[in-house]
């Protein structure tokens, strides 16, 4: 058989004048070719195909390279290939399905979940389904993977991350969202495990919460460990004596603050909404060591991205303070606060939780001057506390 209205061989095809690039069509079998293509450097390279419609759209196949197929080779290829065609089967199903599957990625199906569900969920609900699954940095090395290639071993790692960086309930909320996504992709058709890749799982609901309250002394011990640190302690400092979390201040930024420095507001919390924290002289003797670069906005950290390696090398414990987390500082100064007799609400807002029930209905006020006392006072304990021990003496009225 020969190719071209001018029935030449395989061997004597090549582009025309003009051209890099051509498909020379066999004078026998209906939609089967070869594909000429001549590189910049000059060589010609040849690959048998095939053209079709199925669906009404035009699709192309490629078989084989001409200088590893014979003719024969590819046309008994091409003619099997083809019959499907006339079939009603697309030869290249298997592809074109891995094709779609790669482009399901974790990241977009579960936009796909948001949007079609979240007309079922009430806001709370859907402000999870956002932090867990999309914002947060909880399960973003899934991202990227196509949604129906994860399994148990890509998750289970990153739920003992989770009770690691942040809790045991933090890891349990985010265990419990992804499981019930997964369950509906599973039940839409975009992914095809076999199960749920979070079931089986360790499930750490079970500890319980935790109920960790440093003492003075250990105050003063993990204050005085940051004292020579690098920024990890200058981090730890502030989270002492602000009670925020700690990707906070981790991606405290200089552009947040006011322009006397003496607030800064964080613009977007777990809670959804900002919040506003006082800087007291000794919150500012900790941001005065922080070197500002020009072009640079975030305190801490690298390339923009704030502080962020919170792995187990800076655990700052001691023989006088053991078994201690980050977390545990916004529990003590939360603690603190209600011994120094600081009203519940104000304690409550110190720490950026938000107004419950009848009381956020009919309770506007937003006691900015209390909250600033109130925050001025943990200060001045915890100064007292790191002054060779003499602690303030908390009020009694």
């Amino acid at each position: 058989m020969a190719f071209g209205k001018d029935r030449q061989t395989v061997s004597a095809l090549a582009p025309p004048a003009g051209k890099t690039s051509f498909v020379f069509f066999d004078d026998a079998l209906k939609g089967f070719g070869v594909r000429v293509l001549q590189s910049a450097g000059g060589q010609i390279l040849k690959r048998y195909c095939i053209v079709y419609r199925i669906n009404g759209k035009q699709r192309w196949l490629m078989i084989g390279d001409a200088a590893k197929l014979t003719e024969a080779q590819a046309r008994k290829s091409a003619k099997e290939k083809l019959a499907s065609v006339l079939l009603g089967v697309d030869p290249q199903g298997g592809r074109q399905a891995a094709r779609e599957s790669a482009s399901e990625t974790f990241k977009t199906t579960v936009q796909k979940y948001i949007e079609t569900e979240k007309g079922t969920w009430g806001a709370a609900t859907l402000g999870h389904k956002n932090l867990y699954l999309v914002r947060g940095d909880y399960f973003k090395r899934l991202h990227s993977m196509p949604v129906g290639s994860i399994t148990r071993k890509d998750v289970a790692p990153l739920i003992r991350a989770i009770r690691t960086n942040h809790s045991d309930t933090t890891a349990a909320h985010a265990r419990r969202h992804l499981s019930a996504f997964f369950s509906w992709a599973l039940s839409e058709g975009f992914a095809d495990q076999d199960v749920n890749p979070v079931i089986d799982t360790k499930n750490p609901e079970g500890n319980g919460p935790r109920q960790r309250k440093l003492e003075p002394h250990e105050l003063k011990a993990i204050w005085n460990a940051c004292e020579d640190a690098d920024e990890y302690g200058k981090v730890v400092r502030l989270l002492m004596l602000t009670g925020c979390r700690k990707q906070e201040i981790g991606k405290l930024r200089w552009s947040w603050f006011a322009p006397d420095r003496t607030s800064f507001m964080i613009p977007t919390t777990k809670n959804g909404s900002p919040h506003k924290v006082p800087v007291t002289p000794l919150m500012r003797s900790v941001i005065d060591t922080i070197p500002e670069m020009v072009g640079r906005d975030p305190l801490f950290g690298i390339r923009g991205e704030g502080f962020t390696q919170w792995d187990s090398k800076y655990n700052l414990l001691n023989d006088g303070c053991e078994h201690w987390q980050l977390r545990d500082l916004r529990r003590t100064m939360r603690s603190g606060l209600g011994k120094l007799k600081v009203q519940p609400h104000i304690s409550e807002l110190c720490i950026n939780h938000k107004k419950q029930g009848l009381i956020a209905v009919y309770d506007v006020e937003r006691y900015e001057d209390e909250i600033a006392d109130a925050f001025a006072q943990w200060s001045t304990h915890v100064a007292g506390i790191i002054s060779d021990g003499k602690v303030v003496p908390l009020r009694t009225a």
